[in-house]
């Protein structure tokens, strides 16, 4: 299992950094979290690497 965390102050590029990612088709995800405060927001991504 590996780890892939991603944060940015914009929504909309945090969006396009997590889909980039996800339509990987050798990624395999096992559990997403999300979490923000007022200045940043970050992803982090649980996965299995096929």
């Amino acid at each position: 299992m590996k780890i892939k965390t991603f944060y940015s102050s914009n929504p909309e590029k945090l969006d396009k950094k997590v889909n980039e990612f996800l339509n990987d088709p050798a990624v395999e995800v096992v559990d997403i979290q999300l979490s923000s405060n007022v200045f940043l927001a970050w992803v982090l991504i649980q996965y299995n690497a096929a």
